[in-house]
């Protein structure tokens, strides 16, 4: 990755603060010096169950490392170390590898930097959003209660590629709970008038991130996720939120995001411990 000016590691520490969500939906962190551990009693995802370093530091200690390891490994987890690349040395890398730790996988980070500038009359700037609604393409932020049921039947079509169940009211209930306290932006893309899309936005104290763009089976690529979007993008930016991104968008859709003015701009990378039985089995 390119050396970051101050404006993208700023960007970058607001983001570091979201990438782990245990917090908000039961989970547990705890400081351990240089590092925080994180940890759900329920959910197994690797962002609830980590290691990560504490916000600020530019180093971790081995120690500290070692100390947040083995109190997952206690716990039932996975040894584990999530961190964004960019604000690390290339030597914390290698420092990882020397103490046994291995590379397991990487996201994309991804943030609306888009493109300023005239455009030519006629012609529409990749690298940034177009002035108007794709054709047929209507969208709209969900804030009432049949709004929010309409957009949970939508999702749940798009999701599980299967049709819109019913939705039990407790469930529109709590959604709707989260978008009137502004911890959620809702989005829904109709074509020709038909529900066909959904978007969901998560926002945080100063960032918003995109956590999914959906269409209905055989939908995609009909400006239903560029109208999403757009309008997402814009309700954001009309809340003040001085960043706005996404991790990990399927692989056209992270061409999508780029041709609307999203940029790559770091990777999460993902450490673990290599597992004990198979370094016995493979001793070097």
């Amino acid at each position: 990755m390119d050396v970051l000016n101050r404006h993208e590691r700023e960007m970058l520490r607001r983001i570091q603060s979201y990438l782990h969500k245990g917090g908000d939906s039961g989970g547990v962190s705890e400081q351990v010096g240089t590092v925080d551990v994180y940890f759900h009693p329920k959910a197994r995802d690797s962002v609830m169950n980590c290691v990560t370093p504490h916000q600020g530091v530019a180093w971790v200690n081995r120690d500290d490392l070692e100390d947040g390891l083995v109190a997952l490994e206690r716990l039932g987890r996975t040894p584990r170390l999530i961190f964004l690349e960019s604000l690390f040395p290339e030597a914390f890398q290698q420092q990882l590898h020397l103490s046994g730790l291995e590379y397991e996988a990487e996201q994309t980070v991804m943030v609306y930097e888009p493109l300023i500038g005239p455009a030519p009359a006629g012609e529409t700037i990749f690298g940034r959003l177009p002035d108007d609604l794709p054709r047929d393409v209507e969208a709209h932020v969900a804030a009432t209660w049949p709004q929010v049921e309409l957009w949970l039947q939508v999702f749940y079509a798009a999701h599980y590629n299967s049709h819109a169940p019913a939705v039990e009211p407790e469930v529109v209930d709590a959604l709707l709970d989260e978008i009137e306290d502004g911890h959620v932006l809702c989005v829904q893309a109709s074509f020709q008038g038909t529900p066909l899309g959904v978007a969901q936005v998560a926002l945080h104290d100063d960032s918003a991130e995109f956590e999914g763009v959906e269409t209905l089976p055989l939908w995609h690529g009909m400006g239903l996720e560029v109208g999403m979007i757009m309008i997402a993008v814009r309700e954001t930016q009309a809340r003040d939120y001085p960043v706005i991104f996404t991790v990990q968008p399927p692989g056209e859709f992270k061409r999508l995001y780029h041709r609307l003015g999203f940029v790559s701009l770091s990777r999460v990378l993902i450490y673990k411990r290599p597992d004990v039985c198979r370094l016995r089995c493979n001793p070097s």
